[in-house]
């Protein structure tokens, strides 16, 4: 009875640990098809408002820390992305496309400005929506725009002034 007794006890123990590592494995299983489910519908929304998307350009002297992807918002709402930044090489400047997945009427005088979320926070373009009754259009360009500002350099410049 003792050697039967063990044998099971010994079993009992595989099948515990096996158990475990199968849950384990399921769990992680799980978690990866719900991220992969996550942004494929996520990609899907982007590729469907693109279809009805508005493109607009912004000029920028600086597009420091903007990226491909970043978002563009309006009173702090997402309304879109950037779809692209090319650097204008005969006046160099930088000219970011936005896409902008709202069906949104943008009056033609709004200014796009580079923000930062914090001090050391990610970059997006913001738009200061402006009083004009003619609107922006596909393809349109903003009139006003306000570059990235260099929090670093504009300290080191006040610093090195005030001595």
């Amino acid at each position: 009875g003792l050697i039967t007794n063990h044998g099971c006890q010994r079993v009992n123990n595989l099948y515990k640990k096996h158990l475990i590592e199968t849950l384990l494995g399921a769990a992680v299983i799980f978690s990866a098809v719900v991220f992969l489910i996550f942004t494929f519908n996520r990609t899907q929304d982007n590729i469907r408002s693109g279809e009805e998307s508005l493109t607009l350009y912004a000029d920028f002297s600086s597009a420091d820390g903007l990226k491909v992807g970043s978002d563009v918002r309006l009173a702090g709402v997402k309304i879109g992305s950037i779809s692209a930044i090319e650097l204008d090489k005969a006046d160099f400047i930088a000219i970011a496309t936005l896409q902008i997945f709202e069906d949104l009427l943008i009056p033609d005088d709004s200014e796009a400005v580079v923000i930062s979320e914090g001090l050391l926070g990610q970059k997006y373009i913001s738009i200061n929506a402006g009083g004009s009754p003619t609107n922006l259009l596909d393809k349109d360009s903003f009139l006003y725009t306000q570059g990235s500002v260099d929090i670093f350099n504009l300290l080191s410049k006040f610093s090195g002034k005030s001595n």
